[in-house]
């Protein structure tokens, strides 16, 4: 048997590559590792019998990663490893038979996997194993999405912190909120005895005695609970940890006079929180938009609730996110009035909705204020004559929307890249554009990240392309390994001297 060929990332990025010729193919299923392997499995143009050679090469832990791409079928044999019959259970295959051997199975990391893997897992399963004697599935079952409420109710008087530090944040719903309640106000009734300090400490810390730490994990947890009762918050809203505030402050359900209070806390993330939040009422929005810190005023500006002549007034002040919220749902006519504004910024406002009318995105496309252009040089619509025209009106600043268009001509693409003012961001644009030459991908090599965007673009030239597939960094020699535009002869020597050697 020939040594196996072991993985490199061009090798792997020629296993993806959908011109590596069939006898390769052949090869690297008949002799590639592991890593190899994995990537062949992706191949979408795989013969009937590589499908069965590569089904007989790959080890049985990788029959569920065939299976789900349809290159095997599940045979009983294959349910007699556990590990795997557990992800073949979560494909949907298998019987109830061999769920309930594997729920048995005397191995608890077994069992812990069935509790993660395993969605829905059966009640009289998840009842089980919530009685185990081995607290981390207990653990893994308090966070499962189908808790019947009584276990759940249970588990919060469970000894262990962990336990109930996972009940209380399982985010399913499923968990009753007087036991949510129970967990924020006492951290579960009874004393905790045990954590994961004690159990992998002898001697533990003297903290542990009286487990007055995991008792504030347990409550922050049920504090972050979407689930708890907005009632039960209500002490929090003074909290000393400006980050329970901040939690309190995202619940939309608050009482408007709790939001205003919060509106006015001394730490700028806890008035973000209550900025963005959609329940906060106009009022508290508007004293938020004259908030000291931009960023506050920014996340004010998100809220989709904001009324329009607030944002109009906020975007004079503030340069705000490309896309809001409240203009995604503006009715025609408010578009066609925040399109005709005479700040350049608000005008930006409406540039941004992707679905506006043809005759305002002509109107804006020509607008003369390039922060409101840039907006509309990606859209699809816009033909080679619009795109040459923003390009010479505007300059670098609309560069990188330019190149995001599908319909950007070669030549101006290759104008842009040569231009000493384009930045690194452009240039990875222009680097993945199907229309740039081999002449432009050249100019966008010295950037990594637009080097990777021209190693995967089949333009790029030929003795380039071979040049980065046998570059010592790995990101590059993976992506030129894949692209298709790779010499046949040079990936044939590639494949057949790994063989070799």
């Amino acid at each position: 048997m020939p040594e196996l060929i072991e993985h490199t990332p061009v090798l792997c990025g020629l296993a993806t590559n959908p011109s590596l010729p069939a006898e390769l193919v052949d090869v690297l299923i008949r002799d590639g590792d592991d890593e190899i392997l994995t990537d062949l499995v992706e191949r979408t143009d795989l013969t009937q019998a590589q499908t069965v050679a590569l089904v007989a090469r790959c080890d049985p832990r990788m029959i569920a990663l065939l299976v789900r791409h349809g290159l095997a079928e599940a045979e009983p044999r294959h349910f007699d490893d556990p590990a795997i019959a557990i992800q073949l259970i979560g494909c949907g295959l298998g019987t109830p038979e061999i769920l309930a051997r594997l729920v048995h199975y005397p191995d608890p990391a077994i069992r812990r996997l069935v509790a993660d893997e395993v969605t829905p897992l059966p009640e009289e399963f998840t009842r089980m194993f919530a009685a185990d004697t081995d607290i981390r599935l207990v653990a893994a079952v308090a966070g499962c999405a189908e808790l019947p409420a009584d276990v759940a109710r249970a588990l919060a008087r469970h000894p262990d912190r962990e336990i109930r530090s996972e009940l209380a944040s399982n985010p399913s719903g499923t968990v009753p909120p007087d036991v949510l309640v129970e967990l924020l106000t006492t951290g579960g009734d009874s004393p905790i005895a045990t954590c994961g300090a004690c159990r992998a400490n002898p001697s533990p810390y003297e903290r542990c005695r009286t487990h007055s730490a995991g008792l504030e994990v347990i409550r922050s947890y049920a504090l972050r609970n979407e689930s708890t009762p907005v009632i039960a918050l209500l002490d929090y809203v003074d909290a000393d940890d400006a980050s329970d505030r901040a939690a309190v402050a995202a619940r939309e359900d608050l009482p408007p006079s709790l939001l205003a209070r919060l509106a006015e806390d001394v730490e700028d993330f806890v008035r973000i929180t209550v900025a963005e939040n959609p329940g906060t009422p106009a009022d508290t929005l508007r004293a938020l938009a004259y908030d000291t810190s931009v960023k506050v005023r920014r996340a004010a500006g998100s809220n989709p609730n904001i009324p329009l002549d607030l944002l109009f007034d906020l975007a004079l002040r503030t340069r705000l996110p490309p896309r809001i919220p409240r203009i995604d749902r503006a009715t025609e006519p408010e578009l066609r009035g925040i399109a005709a504004s005479r700040s350049a910024r608000v005008r930006a406002l409406a540039a941004a909705r992707p679905d506006l009318p043809d005759d305002l995105c002509a109107a804006l496309t020509d607008d003369p204020d390039p922060g409101v252009a840039k907006y509309l040089a990606d859209r699809p619509r816009l033909d080679a004559d619009d795109l040459r025209l923003l390009a010479a009106r505007h300059g670098p600043r609309l560069y990188s929307a330019i190149a995001r268009n599908p319909n950007c001509p070669p030549e101006l693409l290759h104008t842009m890249a040569r231009n000493s003012q384009t930045v690194q961001k452009a240039l990875r644009e222009i680097a993945r554009h199907p229309a740039a030459e081999p002449r432009t991908l050249i100019l966008c090599l010295d950037d990594r990240e637009a080097r990777q965007q021209a190693a995967a673009n089949p333009a790029l030239a030929p003795d380039v392309l071979v040049a980065l597939a046998e570059s010592p960094d790995h990101r590059d020699a993976y992506t030129a390994g894949a692209n298709p535009s790779l010499p046949v002869e040079w990936m044939r020597r590639t494949v057949t001297g790994h063989e070799a050697n």
